[in-house]
Order: C-alpha cells, then structure tokens, then sequence
C-alpha cells in the first residue's frame, strides 16, 4: 500500500456553519454529511473535507464571508464547477461556491466585450453570445462543465489558443473582493493617468506590488519563461510588461492567481468574432521525429488550434473506436478559420494536402468541413482524460506531471524523452496537448495505492519537471495552473529571489494567510491528501455528469448533482438517513450515463439506494418501472405531448399540480425546467441527449 497520508478532517462542532448563517441565511449554508463528502473533491487526485460550504448569491455574501474567514482566521476557498485538475478548489475550512453568480450582465456588441458573473459556465456563455455573432475565445476541453471564475483562477488557453490567448490576454476588467473586504474594480491604467491614485490609496497593496515590480525590473525580465505559455507563480512578468509600455495592468496580477489574492465576482471580458466557416483535420504520421518537422510548415497556414496525440494515447482510447490507423505514430488535430466569405478553405485544404504530401501518412489526411463531422473528429481528444478510466481496473489516469511548456520546435523531442521515461518504468502513459505552442499533457496510469507505483509517480514528478526546467528550458505550468500538485516546486522553477518576491504578493494580499492556503505557494510534498480510496473507483470526478444533471441545473450545489452523488452513496460512512434529501433527488434521466467517458451509471446507483429504502411512491414508480413495456408507453406518450405542456401557461399549471405529489417522492423533488423527454420519431431528446 502506498503511504496514507492523515487528511485533515472537518470538525465535528457545526459552530462555523451556525455563524454563517446568522450572517448569510439558512438556505446558503451546508454542513451536512453529505454536501460535506461532495465538496471534498473536485477534478484532481485530491480529498480534503471543508468544515463548511457558503453558497453565495450576491456580492454582499461574498464580502460577508470573508469578513468572517478572516476574522476567525478560518481557511477560505473559492471554487466555480470543480473541473481542475490541481486540488486548488477544495480546502479545509470554509468552500465559497460561486455557482449560482451566473448571469450575462452586459454585452457590447460594438465594442465587443461582456460582463459576466465567475458561476457562467463557458458553453452557456457561447450559447447565448453566438446570437450576437461573438464568442469568448478560450477553450478547455471542460468547457461544457468549466466556469469562468475557475478559468480566471487558473489562466485557462485549451486547444485554441494559437489564436485567441489565454484567458489573461481576454480580460479587460475585474472585481474583487479582498481580505479587507473590500471590493477593487481591476483594471489597466496609464502610469499618467491621476485616476490611478485613487485605487492605489484605497488598496495599499496595489502599491506595494506596483512599487515592488518596479524595483526588481531586471530579476523578473531574467527569469521570465521563454516558452509561448506560463501560469507557474505569480504573473509578475505581465505586470512588468505593462509598466515598460507605461500600463500598470491590475489584471494580469489577479488572473492566474487561484483565489489566493481575492475573490473575483464579476469580469469584462474581451470578444471575438465567431469564424464565419472552420475546417477540421485529422493527419496520422508514421514517424513521430516527422512531427516535429511539420509543425512548423503547418503553423504557416494561421491554424487556430494543432493538437498532438502520441502512439501511447491513441492505443489506451482504442484505435478501432475512433478510425486510428494501426501504424500511426503519432496524430495532428488541426483547426483553420474563415473570418469571411473571402476565404477559402477549400484552398487552405489544398496548401494542406501540399504541406503534408513529403511525409509518409499512415493515410491521407481526413477533412471535416460541416460541424457534425467536425464534433466527431474533436470527440476523442475532448474526452481523452476520463476515457482513459476505462483502461484497467486498477490502474488510473493521474495528474502530477500534466501541464509542461517547451518551445514547439522541440516538442517531438519531448514526447520521444517522455515515451522513453515511461517504457523504462514500464508504466502505460498518454501524451497529447497543444502541440503548436508546445504544451504537453502527461498522463500516467497508475496504481497509487501500490508501492511500487507509487514510487515511480514520485520519481516522475521529480525527474520530468527537472528535466522540463533544465534540459528544455520550458515551464512546469501551461494552463492548469499550480494548486496543490506544483506549489512545491514553484520555488524550484524561478528561484529564491524571485519566490520571495511571490510570497511578498501574497503577504500583501493576504497576511493572515485564509485565501487558498497551500495553493501555489507551499513546501508541502503534492502527496499530501492523495485521495487513495477514490482512485480506485471508476468515476474520474471530471463533472461532465453535472453539465447534463437537471437537478444540478436546478440547485447550482454539488451535493445536488451526479458528481457529488456518486461521491456520497459511495462513501464508506454513507447512510441513507443522512443522505436521504440527495438521494432521492434523482430524477433517473439517464443523461449522465450517455455523456459519461468512463461509463459511470449514476443513476443506477442511486436506483439501488433508494430500492433499499422506498418511500411509497419510490416503491410505486420503481414497480412501474419494472414493467418496462407499459413504462416505455408512458414515456412515449409524455415525450410525443410534450411540445403542448411544455408551453410557459401550460407548464405552469402543470408544475402546481405536480408539486405535492413531487413532495411525496423527496423533499427537494420538483419538475426541472429543461427536462427534455425522448423524441420517439427521432431516437433522441429535443437537446440530443438519450434518456
């Protein structure tokens, strides 16, 4: 067995809980034993339970709770959806979940930017941006569950960042809470401009860091990365960039932060028009030293995204499933957008074709110019992470070395290094990533709670990031940021000096230390909280799941949602007395099965909990259930009507006559407004998804 390491427990007064709500009010605080197994995870390897979970609403909520945290001295933790890999949206204090601040505020069409909240999840953003033509820029393959307050945490990019940036280059203004509680609207001012004054003296720690920048100039410029890509440490490099363009631009320094500095309620965040038409292509090379050639001749085409998956990833996601050759060494994803009818991608197809055609292809490139095909062609890569669940009983996907930067010229070189690595440890990995700014994910499946796996993942953690800094001259830290997993090696990576530098940030931000403590800045081994038990289960705690749960859709609380659910009916601790107000919760849609990359049945799982226990009307519709030809006619008739009680007057009336019978069946229970039944004619629902 690997080595435990104690987690820290939440305790056992709910005396935290009881002042908050005081404070907040009944229905925005949890402590439960149930919403406390949910929130102590997130999408990383990591198990921390809080002592209790804030669910905020309104900026006044905000500023109160962290007027409480630090008052009290009680670790404070923002966290949106939960969707990173780093163990920075989980902490043993107080979870301030940012969920239900989830509005479009404004949008400037002209101009082309927007105001929205941190809980707007980025699909949902897109969705009601295209019908102005817009969209926001950068896109992580979470981005039908990922929000934008953790994508600003962390200075989210995914695969097209080629031509949009990083979240950091699309943010033109902030706000922020403060340990002070005090609000802060971040934005980027003139070195001449006298309104700069007056956000200086109200935050004194503005000063303090526009001083501190200004004097240590030199050691930041020498120990900027080269790499196209950063968020390791603080962003001092982009504040140091805009003082020697005159600019003091706040943002850059709260933007990657992991709410370690303050707690962001709302951003403006710079537009893009949407690509009048896109292509979509799929090259498989023979030789993986050929990929490295290409890269650059494929730049020359303007791609807005070239994603790599090596010859280790395309076997563990199976090669048959997804039409992967045998012999390819590795495959291209590669993106080209039309801005106007002026450009043809037919041509670009073509000058494509001419790049390609000196290589030895294991097959001619495959092109996809409709949006169906296209999805088709990205689905393997979006999903790739928690697909790999599937591999082995026993062995999974862990993130420890997932986020490195190299100069892309050099990128064939380090996947040849890394496949090498892995051989010799005989560990099964999966490298891809973003090959055209040469930022690598690394994902090893391994047994944590085996010694000798757990050794090896030690040994890699060292040896791979040493290697990154060193040999390649790259950084530990793309665009995941560094929570828990890289905040030990921080140091490492810029130095002394320039760590105390980062550490002077924080103290100015954050002298007591309450904001995200142990995130990005800490001498704490990343083994620490390792949640063994977990990664011996089958769900990847990737959240997919919520972004198609009604009930989550409904309450905007993890403990009302697929994720968390699997989480609570599969603790050793659970009981269906404690938890009976989440588990009967279920609507049994099925919508988390269908979207699942690792096959998790949640609802299934909750099906056998409630069977251990049914309330008469549970034990009624599960009776009827099991005569699955008179259910199924049941569904059929609802789904076939419902474009009639699915009308606002009628759903109304529909909604207050289910109410109590509802009741019956939980608590909480209620219609969701977008419940979408089968559409039998078709074989799917009215938002795709199968039930």
């Amino acid at each position: 067995m690997a080595p435990s390491s104690p987690l820290i427990q939440p305790t056992k007064s709910h005396a935290i809980a009881n002042d908050l709500r005081a404070l907040l009010g009944s229905t925005k605080v949890k402590d439960d034993v149930p919403t406390i197994t949910a929130y102590a995870v997130d999408a990383s390897i990591y198990r921390i339970p809080p002592q209790a979970v804030v669910l905020v609403e309104s900026e006044d909520d905000i500023a109160a709770t962290i007027r409480y945290a630090v008052s009290r001295g009680i670790p404070l933790t923002p966290r949106a959806a939960g969707t990173n890999l780093t163990g920075s949206a989980i902490g043993s204090g107080i979870i301030l979940d940012v969920s239900r601040l989830n509005q479009i505020l404004e949008v400037n069409r002209e101009e082309q930017w927007a105001r929205v909240q941190p809980g707007m999840v980025l699909a949902e953003l897109n969705r009601q941006l295209s019908s102005h033509g817009l969209m926001f820029g950068p896109d992580p393959s979470s981005g039908d569950m990922c929000k934008l307050g953790g994508m600003i945490a962390n200075n989210s990019s995914g695969p097209h960042t080629l031509r949009y940036g990083s979240v950091k280059d699309n943010i033109l203004r902030l706000r922020v809470c403060l340990t002070s509680s005090s609000w802060v609207d971040a934005q980027s001012y003139a070195l001449t401009d006298p309104s700069l004054e007056r956000p200086l003296t109200r935050v004194p720690a503005l000063r303090e860091i526009l001083i501190l920048v200004q004097a240590h100039a030199d050691l930041i410029a020498e120990k900027q990365p080269t790499v196209s890509k950063n968020s390791c440490g603080y962003n001092l490099f982009g504040v140091a960039d805009g003082l020697a363009r005159g600019m003091f631009d706040i943002p850059k320094l709260f933007v990657g932060s992991e709410g370690t500095l303050g707690v962001v309620s709302e951003a403006r965040l710079t537009l893009v028009k949407k690509p009048s038409a896109t292509l979509t292509a799929l090259i498989h090379f023979t030789h993986l030293e050929e990929v490295g050639d290409a890269v650059p001749q494929l730049l020359t085409l303007r791609p807005s995204a070239l994603e790599v998956m090596d010859a280790n990833t395309l076997n563990l996601i199976g090669r048959a499933a997804h039409g992967i050759p045998a012999d390819a060494a590795a495959t291209l994803l590669l993106e080209l957008d039309a801005d106007s009818i002026e450009v043809d991608l037919h041509e670009q197809a073509e000058a494509l074709g001419t790049i390609c055609r000196p290589y030895r292809l294991a097959s001619s490139p495959t092109l996809a110019f409709d949006a169906e095909r296209r999805e088709q062609l990205w689905k393997a890569r979006k999903a790739l992470y928690p697909t790999l669940y599937r591999f082995d009983p026993k062995k999974k996907p862990i993130n420890f070395v997932d986020d490195v930067v190299v100069p892309a010229g050099r990128i064939s070189e380090l996947i040849r290094y890394l496949e090498e690595f892995f051989e010799g440890q005989d560990v099964p990995v999966a490298i891809f990533g973003h090959i055209g700014n040469g930022n690598a994910h690394i994902v090893p499946l391994l047994d944590v709670n085996n010694r000798g796996d757990f050794e090896k993942m030690v040994q890699a953690y060292q040896e791979i990031h040493s290697t990154v800094l060193n040999r390649f001259g790259g950084s530990i830290c793309g665009e995941h940021g560094d929570g828990r997993i890289r905040a030990e090696f921080v140091k490492r990576m810029f130095g002394d000096e320039l760590y105390d530098l980062f550490r002077q940030v924080k103290n100015a931000f954050d002298p007591g230390n309450v904001l995200n403590p142990g995130i990005k800045l800490s001498n704490e081994s990343f083994t620490e909280h390792i949640d063994y038990t977990r990664l011996s289960k089958s769900c990847a705690t990737c959240a997919k799941c919520n972004s198609v749960c009604p009930v989550y859709d409904v309450f905007q609380s993890e403990d009302m949602s697929s994720r968390g659910w699997f989480e609570i009916v599969t603790a050793n601790d659970y009981s269906y007395l404690d938890s009976k107000r989440v588990v009967e919760a279920c609507l049994n849609c099925k919508s988390c099965r269908t979207i699942c990359p690792a096959g998790v049945d949640v609802s299934d799982l909750i099906l056998q909990k409630r069977a251990e226990h049914p309330n008469r009307l549970a034990g009624w519709i599960f009776t009827l259930q099991a005569k699955r030809t008179l259910f199924e006619s049941c569904l059929r008739f609802l789904g076939t009507t419902q474009g009639l009680w699915d009308r606002p007057f009628v759903r109304r009336i529909v909604e207050q006559i289910t109410a109590p019978i509802m009741k019956h069946l939980a608590p909480t229970a209620r219609l969701p407004h977008q419940l979408r039944l089968r559409n039998w004619r078709h074989g799917t629902c009215a938002n795709g998804m199968l039930i």
